[in-house]
């Protein structure tokens, strides 16, 4: 019972991370964490799953929630 709940634990962890991504705002070309209070915006629309794909995009970091790549 115990390794189920581990197994189970993990695959949890590793769907969340695999969801984690970035928002990135059209008009400020900022990229967000998805839970900064400035990416719930109507400009905030385009979805990156790394912050390199964001970086090459032409996106910089928002300077109050400070995105930082993933390792």
């Amino acid at each position: 019972m115990i390794k189920q709940i581990l197994l189970f634990s993990a695959m949890l962890l590793l769907a969340a991370s695999a969801q984690a991504g970035f928002v990135g705002n059209r008009s400020s070309k900022k990229i967000h964490t998805e839970n900064c209070r400035y990416a719930n915006c109507k400009d905030c629309t385009v979805k990156f799953s790394s912050y390199q794909q964001a970086k090459n995009a032409g996106y910089v970091p928002c300077k109050v929630c400070k995105p930082k790549p993933k390792n």
